[in-house]
């Protein structure tokens, strides 16, 4: 077995090849295991883009508290997410805040903040109806339907929205 000599302490020790390749082998080690982070960086990136992308057969895990939370959902799926998370009725307003913030419109309001406010206030009210009031409001029929949410005041304010399911005491003091 081949020795090359490496200084050591002021004096030269002997290295076999084993302790090379065992080097080598561990410097390897090192880079792969960087390569994969960086990896594992570029795959939740594309996850994202997907996301955003829409149309993609790939469904991302959605994180449950970060700023794509509703991305690519509709604002019905989004608001039983949350509310079925958050378990207490929320106010319109805190609807509002909460699906801007997770994303609801991403990519879709580019430049129009504002855009997107009017959009997703549009989109909860229009959740919250009851089929008759989508009828009143909108002038044509509706197929009949229940409601997955229940809604405490009146379109024109700041009203409280619940899953259908909840007592109304949970609406209390809210």
């Amino acid at each position: 077995m081949s020795t090359m000599a490496k200084q050591v302490d002021g004096g030269m020790a002997h290295r076999t090849a084993r302790d090379h390749v065992a080097d080598t082998v561990a410097a390897l080690e090192k880079e792969a295991s960087a390569h994969e982070a960086a990896a594992q960086v570029l795959r939740d990136a594309i996850e994202k883009l997907q996301a955003i992308e829409g149309g993609s057969q790939i469904v991302p895990i959605r994180s449950e508290t970060g700023p794509y939370r509703y991305v690519n959902m509709d604002m019905v799926d989004a608001l039983k997410k949350y509310l079925g998370r958050s378990q207490k009725p929320a106010t319109r307003d805190e609807l509002i805040k909460e699906m801007l913030a997770g994303g609801i419109y991403t990519g879709k309001y580019e430049g129009n903040p504002q855009g997107a406010e009017v959009q997703a206030k549009k989109a909860i009210d229009y959740a919250v109806m009851t089929w008759k009031e989508r009828e009143d409001n909108l002038h044509r029929k509706f197929k009949k339907f229940d409601s997955p949410f229940k809604r405490i005041g009146a379109l024109d304010s700041n009203y409280t929205v619940g899953l259908a399911d909840w007592p109304e005491s949970m609406f209390r003091g809210k």
